[in-house]
């Protein structure tokens, strides 16, 4: 049984809820999470990738071949927009240093100090949404 199946089953009881987890759980209790849409899954092109502004935050999608996924969009090295890099599988080089990183976990790959963060990423109909806090 999940965390959230678990809330649901004490705040169906008599006494209400009253924002507790059952006893014995090592769970932490569910975060706030919002899915926000970031645009149609057909504008990013096939083995290839696309920016999507929202919010103030830019997201870049990269299509994969059997999955999207969705990463920051700038370089933590030098904020250079990482759509004008290369994608070959999950390797995306930053063109500016050649910095890589894998898209799938952000993971850096090579001479990269540091990774990308990712964003979980539904596609609903085509139409694409990420998970924010």
């Amino acid at each position: 049984m999940s965390i959230n199946e678990r809330m649901r089953v004490v705040c169906a009881g008599a006494d209400g809820c009253h924002d507790r987890r059952l006893a014995g759980s090592t769970e932490a209790p569910p975060s706030e999470v919002r899915w926000k849409r970031l645009g149609v899954a057909g504008d990013v092109p096939p083995h290839g990738m696309k920016a999507f502004s929202l919010d103030g935050l830019t997201v870049l999608v990269v299509d994969l071949g059997n999955e999207l996924v969705a990463v920051q969009s700038l370089c933590p090295h030098e904020a250079i927009p990482l759509e004008l890099g290369v994608v070959e599988g999950p390797t995306l080089t930053c063109l500016e240093h050649m910095w890589q990183f894998d898209v799938r976990s952000g993971a850096p790959l090579g001479e990269a100090t540091e990774g990308l963060q990712t964003f979980s990423l539904r596609n609903v109909d085509g139409d694409l949404y990420v998970a924010v806090e």
